[in-house]
């Protein structure tokens, strides 16, 4: 009797754990579905954004969006992984400034970072917001630039300095805040959406070019067909296809590291004195002109009050103008 009590008993936990592992089985089959459809949802969605801002009447094809599906995947993946590359935000708070390389680089002090936030109108309107008034920190997106000049200036060359020596600085400007948002995930969900629209409107001025023929010749000798016949739209959706189908010509992706000391002079690897080494990202879409691109977090408790603006707008202009002429 008790040998079959626990047989029955060890049936039961069986049993117990085969409908447990069922359920798990039916539940992660469901979840997989519904991400199924919803990514074709959002390709189908894509399909429509590409052939809405690009040519209308590649809708009376047969198909269009089947064709045009694969390629739209293919930027969408490619996007993904530019955005899964990108490091962490960066916390630009006033303790955080000299923790970093890339912090101190890139700005010249604190203050030009608190102004640049207290100054940036989407930021306020982000903080203005009703759901926003209690947050108390920002994510942003950072666009900027850098360029380099040539200047003259004084080098240490062993136990001699040496005046009037012409170098090569690093300046770094065009600030700009963009997607502000209560999370680094939703910065990278609207960076996503940024460059595939940034990716179409490229295309759609591509198209446009070339249906009024003002592609260069090497530009046609890559196209399908040489790009004739494009007033079709049967040979626009295969030109349009084929341009589809090379996301890296679309989006290009740059890892610059760059090597400067505490004034951006532009340092050789070989260099004793101290200098930073910081890798910039920088992003170029199209024909596009290149921007260094960062995900960033600011606390709200460090907005500079709108009254204490113009004294600093006064200083950092009167700062500039001290700065070294570049030489010509």
């Amino acid at each position: 009797m008790d040998r079959r009590v626990a047989e029955a008993s060890a049936l039961r936990e069986l049993f117990h754990h085969q409908w447990l592992y069922l359920r798990r089985l039916i539940r992660r089959h469901e979840l997989d579905r519904r991400r199924w459809k919803r990514e074709q949802q959002q390709l189908c969605e894509a399909v429509e954004t590409i052939v809405g801002g690009t040519d209308c009447r590649m809708r009376g094809i047969h198909h269009y969006q089947k064709r045009l599906r694969n390629s739209a995947r293919g930027l969408i993946n490619y996007i993904g992984h530019i955005i899964s590359e990108l490091p962490p935000a960066l916390d630009l708070g006033h303790s955080r400034f000299n923790t970093g390389p890339v912090t101190s680089t890139v700005f010249r002090n604190h203050r030009q970072i608190a102004t640049l936030f207290s100054q940036s109108r989407p930021i306020q309107t982000f903080f203005q917001e009703p759901e926003n008034q209690h947050r108390k920190e920002v994510y942003a997106l950072l666009f900027l630039s850098h360029r380099e000049k040539s200047i003259l200036g004084s080098e240490l060359r062993g136990e001699l300095i040496l005046r009037e020596v012409r170098q090569t600085q690093v300046v770094f400007g065009g600030y700009q805040l963009q997607a502000p948002s209560i999370s680094e995930t939703q910065v990278r969900n609207a960076l996503k959406r940024s460059l595939f629209e940034s990716s179409v409107e490229y295309l759609q001025g591509y198209m446009a070019r070339m249906r009024h023929g003002l592609l260069d010749e090497s530009e046609r000798e890559e196209l399908p067909e040489q790009g004739v016949g494009v007033d079709n739209p049967e040979t626009y959706l295969r030109v349009l296809e084929w341009l589809l189908s090379l996301p890296l010509d679309l989006i290009k992706v740059q890892s610059n590291l760059v090597r400067i000391d505490d004034m951006g002079i532009v340092l050789p690897a070989t260099s004793s004195v101290t200098v930073r080494e910081v890798e910039l990202k920088e992003v170029e879409v199209g024909n596009s002109p290149a921007r260094v691109i960062a995900i960033v977090r600011y606390p709200r408790d460090e907005i500079i009050p709108a009254t204490e603006l113009s004294y600093v707008t006064t200083t950092n202009d009167a700062a500039r103008m001290s700065s070294p002429s570049p030489v010509t």
